[in-house]
């Protein structure tokens, strides 16, 4: 059965960034980021998210552009 969390064509255990890329550098590096949260404690990931977070918005913020 598929996990809520896994996306279609996702292995169990692969993180979503080695699944696909966006092709812009800096959402692709956020993506990077969430991928190893299955490394951190669960208390640490609320810091992962804001960073990811943060980092999103101010690409947004610039239009896109790196």
């Amino acid at each position: 059965m598929e996990q809520p969390h896994e996306q279609a064509g996702q292995r169990p255990g692969e993180s979503v960034a080695s699944v696909e890329t966006t092709g812009h550098p800096d959402v692709d590096a956020v993506i990077e980021s969430l991928g190893r949260l299955d490394d951190l404690p669960v208390a640490e990931h609320v810091t992962v998210f804001e960073s990811a977070h943060a980092e999103l918005r101010g690409t947004l913020g610039r239009g896109g552009d790196g």
